[in-house]
């Protein structure tokens, strides 16, 4: 098996984080280091407004026990956070057969590739307010996923909404959403591929502010 850690190197607490993938190029711009696993950088988020409160959530130790996010009759587009030992156990299994993942595990390569690596605190609140070291089979809680997708997606908009702002304020404000989200892409390195959803969410947001 491959190791994706560098020797002697790797040594942070790290779990994966199911998030949209028009969201992943600008946390890797504004959150990400030099370290990387299965080519997304590992993101560093604990000084986040929030996020610090989040991270001492309730875990679950994935690959020990049935959690809510591994649940049986959970559907892949439900699973939120997964552990560093179970990212790599699917990873390489994608490498040997990913027909068999998909059949046996749910999830496929293009899911997979919707998580996100975050680096963990060294110590975590497990069941009945033990705290434990974070290990490769530690996750994120339900609760705590959510609320951490909840943090990230609010400081992604919040930064489309400072990129309005800005605009407005320098008298360079586009005639349409479309023009908007061109402009934050390209300024944030976002690809094409996501730049539809990210229009249509916009729109949608603005919509429902001026409501």
């Amino acid at each position: 098996m491959n190791n994706p850690y560098p020797k002697n190197k790797f040594t942070m607490p790290v779990t994966w984080l199911r998030m949209t993938e028009y969201t992943h190029d600008w946390l890797a711009r504004c959150y990400g280091g030099k370290l990387s696993l299965y080519g997304k950088p590992i993101l560093s988020i604990a000084h986040m407004p929030g996020v610090h409160r989040a991270l001492q959530m309730e875990v679950f130790e994935d690959m020990q026990e049935v959690a809510p996010a591994q649940a049986v009759h959970t559907e892949p587009k439900d699973v939120l956070s997964m552990s560093a030992m179970r990212m790599d156990c699917l990873q390489n299994g994608c490498k040997v057969s990913p027909d068999a993942v998909v059949r046996m595990c749910g999830l496929s390569r293009e899911q997979l590739g919707a998580f996100v690596p975050v680096e963990c605190p060294r110590m975590a609140l497990t069941a009945f307010g033990v705290l434990r070291p974070w290990s490769r089979t530690t996750a994120f809680g339900r609760v705590q996923s959510n609320e951490l997708i909840r943090l990230l997606r609010g400081a992604f908009w919040q930064a489309v909404s400072d990129y309005e702002a800005r605009l407005r304020e320098d008298g360079e404000l586009p005639d349409t959403a479309i023009e908007l989200i061109e402009g934050f892409c390209k300024e944030n390195g976002i690809g094409e591929l996501y730049m539809e959803d990210l229009r249509r969410e916009w729109q949608r947001k603005v919509a429902r502010r001026q409501n």
